[in-house]
Parts: C-alpha cells; sequence; structure tokens
C-alpha cells in the first residue's frame, strides 16, 4: 500500500514495488542500493527539469522527465512518477503555465519521497543502506 512521511499529505511511495524489485532481482540489498542512488540523484533531476523549463529548453525537460518517470517507477515512487507523466502529456504542446505549476509541486514531493525512502531502508541517509 502507498505510503507517504508523516507530513506528506498524499501518498508518495510504494514499498511494495521496492520489494518487488529486489525479488526480481533476488537482492534486497541491491535494490536498497537503487532506493539510496535513486534519493541521491533526485534533487539534480528536480533542478535539471526546473531550469530547462526556465530556460525553455523543452528537449532537455523531456529527457529529464522521462529519466524521473522510469527511475520513479522503478522504485515506487508513485507520486513523482503521476507528476513526471502529467508533465510528459503537456511537453509537445509547451504548455509553458501548466508545466511551471506542475513542476513547483516536484521539490515538496521530492522531498517526502526521499524521507519516505529512507524510512523504509532503515538509515537517516538512504545513501548509506547498501
Amino acid at each position: 500500500m502507498p505510503t507517504g512521511s508523516e507530513t506528506a499529505p498524499f501518498p508518495v511511495f510504494d514499498p511494495s514495488v521496492l520489494n518487488r524489485l529486489a525479488v526480481e532481482i533476488n537482492s534486497k540489498q541491491i535494490a536498497f542500493h537503487f532506493a539510496a542512488q535513486y534519493v541521491q540523484l533526485l534533487g539534480g533531476r528536480v533542478r535539471k527539469i526546473q531550469w530547462a523549463l526556465e530556460t525553455g529548453r523543452y528537449g532537455e525537460v523531456c529527457d529529464a522527465v522521462l529519466s524521473l518517470k522510469v527511475t520513479s517507477s522503478m522504485v515506487g515512487a508513485v507520486s513523482l512518477r503521476e507528476l513526471a507523466e502529467a508533465m510528459e502529456i503537456h511537453l509537445p504542446k509547451e504548455n509553458e503555465c501548466i508545466l511551471a505549476e506542475l513542476a513547483g509541486r516536484l521539490t515538496t514531493i521530492a522531498e517526502h519521497t526521499s524521507k519516505a525512502v529512507a524510512d523504509l531502508v532503515g538509515a537517516d541517509d538512504p545513501a548509506q543502506a547498501r
């Protein structure tokens, strides 16, 4: 069942997805390491999307949104995956107002997601969960 951090008013993370990944690759350790790497890269992905939107570089936005969607799907970050999917719908139209509004949610949702992942892997810093 999707969970969020204590302060998130919406589900941000579905741990069953990460647990399924661990079963598929036959390693909880590797799956948790992947989740830790996801969290480490998350801030950069969010900043790249926001910067590319601000500078009108829609090709770069598209690449970063696709990367966010795919990796979020693999780790179980449901809210970020859904947000990336919503952005993907509006990218071909370059609908700046809607894209800016969606991008404005990225930082908060990413923070809640990072906390939820860290809670699952049992570390204050998910990068330490190897």
